[in-house]
């Protein structure tokens, strides 16, 4: 399940924001199958060589059984074409024991549905596209995970027939794909999926992954598959290709979505006269190219033209954007005449386009949106849009997205594609219905567990984790948080839950004088604890929380939580813009907290006579753009925060600040500065015996975004350091950090693309440093036990005494695994 905290990286900077609504393009589950270990023992172990061995084991306790569970996910949709026709929606099913079931819908009007599960080889299957070839209906997906992973085809031959599997080892197997740019022949990694379908007079195409890299699939009937080597050596030619959609239209094939230019994601077209014989369609190179961001993110065919969709960015938002073509090789600029209504909630990231479609009838519907509003938009010529209301609650709810949409006649079938929230509406003459906002064969929406903060105190663990109840109308969600504790990692007690939490959402924890503080806020209906124009309760608007907690002859250390005292000014309450605390440090006796205020960077501090008070701004000559906080930490003498701001260019770079006690605050400088365009962040920082160190992430080469680390001496200059191993993994950014004496552990992941809504996929990052970050490596993390049915991350890391303690999540449910070092290290190489 796609956790709101991946939701980060190129999003605009939405670090405050954290929502549900996917930011990247495409990730796939690349994990292998869930273990099913009894409660109370590791589910599996799973070692690394040389000196960075670590024997790795999931621990299952009662205390971890928070989130996951029962809930589906929709990923394609088929409109009725002939009498006799059904709506037909495609996805996954996941259950309480991690087993994924590919599963078809049915509905003969768009708004009573069937459930029927597809044929299945194992526990974890998975449908992702459907289309029609004549009277046969095709989906395509998955079976297994993992570098067991392998694509999964079913077909079911006329209007109610069952469904079949097809069974074609070569053609579906993780072979080696072909050699090319950023290609080895020793290339190795996840498996095989297939994630696109489209139909037509040349036949079946599909589009996926092989072992991480762009492959396509091809097949006259749905019986026999061939792999298409030209189509993937054209592709795959290019810098972090995307294959977002795909076409068979009467002159041909094609293939739409992105690649990296630079610094740049251009919009990209490809495409086959025979289905064989493949080139990219340079002449697209002025209307997809250009200053900033273009992003194709679907196609239709309309007669003997084209209609894509996707997203444009010149500045720092995402605006919607579509695309007309005549014949697929000579295209319009982009056309942003997208009318958007206002919505309650504001965000940072702007709006994209993620689907279309030419509704059998005549007319073209195109779903998308933003955090805080999904939107329904139609055209009579691909160019020039008119927006439909969506019913109230859907919109005005945020953390969804739209990804889908079908439509026959005056019938539309829109969804929404995120795993985990089987959203699906249906719009009939006019009259919308939520046909998921009651009990319906697709199933509940998702619980996700999220970590946030893993700390130490006297030894003892205590681990922060937000709660995300998706609710089965839109606009009902819920949110809350807790803390757990554990001496060893293995053993875990719940020390709070709900009670002052509730509604609230904590992130960070930090151990103070006599107990532990929390620092958090009010979280609205898209996640962000604090949107502007989003009104609490009580009328007010939300406002950042402080919470204490110390032992007492009535409860332990983390059991008893008290939110601060302080005028509604203080935390942004009552008529005082809405505010976030997002990071803590304590110097000396006194301890700071940073958040941001309308998206400005800002401090409270907490002398010790237990009042906080606000500071202010951080940066007293900020940027144009938004600046937000995402950690600190603090010297003897001095307090440091890190973070991400944003100017009036595409891209994001790393920011910091510095005080003596967190009173007055200067901006810190950070170099070398990004080249405008690139998407780089400092998630947070810690202080070493040279004086500080800030993780995260930077633009790498070839527009990857890569693990990133900057130090320095006293937290106003700092430089950001050249790591080998970090360059070109594009593995995101760092979201935590780790040291013990010499051993350092950093956790990375996130997806690093423009907004889409594709399912996530596992984004375990893990890496070990044995000489106090002189040479870092990978630990590999694509087998047991950090796999999952549908997709794992990662977040937090900490020690235990000698044994890494790593907390993230394995589909939505709250995930803590454990390891232990190897007796005798060997030597590191490279």
């Amino acid at each position: 399940m796609r956790s709101a905290r991946r939701m980060v990286g190129l999003c605009g900077v939405v670090v405050a924001t954290l929502l549900t609504t996917a930011c990247g393009g495409n990730p796939h589950p690349r994990a292998s199958a869930p273990t099913t270990t009894p409660p109370g023992t590791p589910a599996a172990t799973a070692t690394t060589p040389g000196d960075l061995a670590y024997s790795w084991a999931r621990v299952h306790e009662p205390a971890l059984s928070v989130g996951g569970g029962a809930t589906a996910t929709i990923a394609g949709i088929v409109a009725p074409v002939d009498p006799g026709d059904s709506w037909v929606a495609v996805g996954t099913r996941t259950t309480s024991s991690d087993d994924a079931t590919a599963t078809v819908w049915t509905s003969s009007d768009g708004a009573t549905w069937t459930a029927r599960p597809l044929p299945a080889e194992g526990p974890l299957t998975q449908a992702r596209s459907v289309a029609r070839l004549g009277t046969n209906t095709v989906v395509v997906g998955s079976n297994g995970a993992g570098s067991r992973q392998r694509a999964a085809v079913w077909i079911s031959k006329g209007p109610g027939r069952p469904f079949q599997a097809v069974v074609d080892a070569s053609a579906f197997a993780a072979s080696p794909v072909p050699v090319g740019k950023g290609i080895s022949s020793g290339d190795t990694g996840g498996g095989a999926v297939m994630d696109h379908v489209a139909a037509g007079a040349l036949g079946l195409f599909v589009s996926g992954l092989v072992q991480g890299r762009a492959a396509m699939w091809y097949s006259t009937n749905g019986a026999r598959w061939t792999r298409l080597a030209d189509a993937e050596k054209v592709v795959d030619a290019a810098d972090q290709p995307e294959v977002n959609a795909l076409v068979v239209a009467p002159n041909g094939v094609w293939a739409a979505g992105s690649v990296v230019d630079g610094t740049d994601h251009d919009g990209a077209v490809w495409t086959s006269t025979d289905g064989i014989h493949w080139s990219k369609v340079d002449s697209a190179k002025r209307a997809f190219t250009g200053d900033g961001d273009h992003v194709i993110e679907d196609l239709a065919s309309v007669g003997t033209g084209f209609v894509a969709v996707g997203a444009v960015r010149t500045g720092p938002e995402w605006m919607p954007a579509s695309w007309i073509s005549p014949d697929g090789l000579s295209w319009s600029e982009a056309s942003e005449s997208f009318p958007m209504t206002p919505v309650p909630a504001t965000d940072d990231v702007g709006t994209t386009v993620s689907a279309v479609t030419d509704v059998v009838g005549g007319g073209l519907v195109a779903v998308g949106g933003s955090p805080s509003a999904q939107r329904v938009w139609t055209s009579s010529d691909g160019l020039s849009w008119t927006e439909i209301a969506l019913p109230a609650g859907p919109a005005t709810a945020g953390g969804w997205h739209l990804g889908l949409v079908a439509g026959a006649g005056t019938t539309t079938v829109v969804a929404d594609d995120v795993v985990g929230e089987p959203h699906l509406l249906v719009d009939s003459a006019g009259a919308w219905k939520e046909v998921t906002g009651t009990a319906n064969p697709f199933g509940p929406a998702g619980v996700e567990a999220m970590p946030t903060s893993l700390v130490s105190d006297d030894g003892r663990l205590y681990l922060a984790v937000d709660v995300l109840s998706h609710g089965a109308a839109l606009g009902h969600d819920s949110w809350s948080a807790m803390v757990l504790s554990s001496a060893d990692g293995s053993s875990w007690t719940l020390e709070a839950s709900g009670g002052p939490f509730a509604g609230h959402r904590l992130h960070a924890l930090l151990p103070v004088t006599g107990g532990l503080a929390a620092a958090g806020g009010q979280a609205g209906p898209s996640g962000r604890t604090g949107p502007p124009n989003q009104t609490g309760p009580s009328g007010q608007a939300p406002a950042a929380t402080l919470w204490s907690s110390s032992a007492s002859a009535s409860s332990l250390l983390g059991q008893a939580w008290v939110a601060a005292a302080g005028t509604p000014a203080t935390f942004g309450g009552g008529s005082s813009p809405p505010e976030d605390a997002l990071a803590l440090a304590r110097v000396g006796l006194d301890v700071v907290a940073v958040g941001s205020e309308q998206d400005q960077a800002v401090g409270w501090v907490n002398t010790g006579a237990g009042a906080w008070r606000a500071t202010g701004a951080l940066d007293t000559s900020p940027a144009l753009g938004p600046e937000f906080p995402e950690g600190a930490c603090a010297g003897p003498d001095t307090v440091v925060a890190v973070g991400t701001g944003q100017g009036g260019a595409p891209g994001q770079r790393a920011l910091a600040w510095s005080s003596p006690r967190g009173d007055s605050w200067q901006a810190a400088s950070v170099t070398p500065a990004p080249t405008p365009g690139e998407q780089e962040r400092m998630t947070g920082c810690l202080t070493t015996g040279n004086g500080f160190l800030a993780y995260g992430g930077s633009a790498g080469p070839a527009g990857t975004t890569d693990p990133a680390l900057w130090q320095s001496s006293d937290g106003t200059n700092w430089t950001r350091q050249d790591v080998t191993a970090f360059s070109g993994e594009g593995g995101g950014a760092v979201t935590d950090l780790a040291l013990r004496g010499t051993t350092w552990l950093a956790v990375s992941g996130g997806v690093t693309s423009p907004p889409t809504g594709a399912s996530a996929g596992s984004t375990v990052g893990l890496w070990r440093s044995s000489d106090a970050g002189g040479v870092w490596q990978q630990l590999p993390t694509v087998a047991t036990p950090w796999s999952g049915a549908i997709d794992s991350q990662v977040d937090e890391v900490g020690f235990a005494g000698t044994s890494a303690v790593v907390a993230g999540q394995v589909d939505g449910q709250l995930a803590v695994w454990v390891g232990t070092p190897a007796a005798t290290p060997t030597s590191t190489s490279g």
